[in-house]
């Protein structure tokens, strides 16, 4: 019984890693490359993105250290993210 309950667990927490989050945010440029939430909580840097944001609605698609992590603006415009940091979690997410 106890070796059923120990790999129950050990499996549960297997599927959690590398999770994909989706993450909808309301976002405003800092500078190139750099957003931020409307509330100033979380920091986003992208990657050759151009877009310009203010009060935007945004999905912030990320998988700590994925390949693919992004930033889908409202308008259809698809920016790669490098880092999120989120100062309420007091961590900051690197992709690769």
């Amino acid at each position: 019984m106890f070796i059923y309950a120990l790999t129950a667990i050990v499996a549960s927490s297997a599927a959690g890693v590398g999770a994909v989050e989706r993450i909808p945010v309301n976002i405003k440029s800092v500078e190139r490359n750099h957003y931020q939430t409307i509330e100033e909580s979380m920091h986003i840097h992208t990657r050759y993105c151009d877009e310009i944001a203010y009060a935007d609605s945004a999905l912030l698609v990320f998988e700590p250290y994925g390949l693919e992590n992004k930033l889908v603006f409202r308008s259809g415009v698809t920016c790669e993210v490098t880092q999120v940091y989120d100062r309420d979690a007091y961590y900051t997410r690197t992709g690769r």
